[in-house]
C-alpha cells in the first residue's frame, strides 16, 4: 500500500517512475499515474528457475514499458575474485 500511495503521492512531480515489483496489485494506480501524464517503467522477474511466473499479465499490460530482471544480469553480476 506504502508504494501505490508514494506513487500517487509522487506523480505531480514526476515524468517517470520506475517500479520494482511484478505485482499486479499495483495496476490500478498504475493507471492513475497515467493518466496525469506519468510514465511507468516495471522492473521485475518474469519467472523463477522452476518456470514460475512471478510477474502478473495485468502490470505488464499495464506499464508502459516492462524489463526482465535478466536483462541486467550482465550489469551487476559481481566480478570474481582472485
Amino acid at each position: 500500500v506504502e508504494m501505490a500511495v508514494d506513487m500517487l503521492t509522487m506523480a505531480e512531480y514526476s515524468d517517470l517512475i520506475y517500479l520494482f515489483s511484478g505485482d499486479g496489485d499495483f495496476a490500478y494506480a498504475i493507471e492513475h499515474v497515467q493518466r496525469l501524464g506519468v510514465r511507468v517503467i516495471a522492473v521485475s522477474q518474469r519467472s523463477t528457475e522452476q518456470s514460475q511466473q512471478i510477474v502478473s499479465d495485468r502490470l505488464r499490460r499495464t506499464v508502459n514499458t516492462y524489463h526482465d530482471l535478466e536483462e541486467f544480469k550482465n550489469v551487476f553480476r559481481r566480478e570474481e575474485q582472485t
